[in-house]
């Protein structure tokens, strides 16, 4: 009898387990997160990306048995450095495995994924047999860090060409060439397109104009400028 009532506290126990556990999926899946479960001895998946793949279009038919099949859709330029922090994590030179890839859509568009987890079992010889973990799409806010990124490049450039101008220039007070760095003395305009993004048009200011052609000034003298 005692061992009968152990058993069935411990079925309970299970149960109870069991319930915790579907609850935590069932959250977790409402959150937008997959639940990974790789085992490496068999190579089999459980449940890898199951609703990222059918979130890109993947029927459930179309998701991947295996590890060697959920590799064929990482973006090749992500997938090198994904195989090499798994690597890193199952030798235990790191204590987690977090990473971002593109996974290719069915429509052959690329999306950004996360994954993290960790091993979980490993065999009497110290080697990973168990890898549990968490996926989610991560698209949109690679898609903004991305725009921002370039915002910041182009800002920082401009801020580049305001800068060049900044400081005491040294201009000559009679025919107004620039010394430059090297101590040559450039017209104004060559000097501005080498320091600026800028390009020039020439005219004649009215100034100009009556001092260095008066008598087109005085001929012309209700031109208007």
């Amino acid at each position: 009898m005692h061992g009968l009532f152990k058993n069935r506290k411990r079925i309970k126990e299970l149960e109870k387990r069991i319930a915790e556990l579907e609850r935590t999926e069932l959250a977790l899946e409402a959150a937008g997160f997959d639940i990974l479960e790789n085992n490496f001895v068999t190579g089999e998946v459980f449940g890898t990306n199951r609703r990222t793949f059918e979130s890109l279009g993947y029927s459930p038919e179309e998701l991947p048995k295996n590890l060697d099949e959920t590799f064929k859709y990482i973006h090749p330029d992500d997938l090198d450095a994904a195989l090499k922090t798994m690597q890193d994590h199952v030798e235990g030179k790191i204590p987690q495995y977090r990473a971002e890839m593109r996974l290719k859509a069915k429509d052959g568009s690329w999306i950004w994924i996360g994954n993290y987890g960790r091993v979980i079992e490993r065999n009497e010889e110290g080697k990973a047999t168990r890898f549990t973990g968490l996926s989610f799409n991560i698209n949109q806010r690679r898609i903004v860090e991305e725009t921002l990124a370039e915002q910041n490049r182009e800002l920082r450039e401009a801020i580049e060409h305001i800068k060049m101008l900044q400081g005491i220039i040294p201009i000559c007070s009679h025919c107004k060439k620039i010394r430059n760095d090297k101590g040559y003395w450039d017209q104004v305009e060559d000097y501005l397109h080498k320091h600026a993004d800028v390009q020039f048009s020439h005219s004649i200011c009215p100034e100009c104009i009556e001092k260095h052609y008066r008598p087109v000034f005085v001929k012309n003298q209700n031109l208007q400028f």
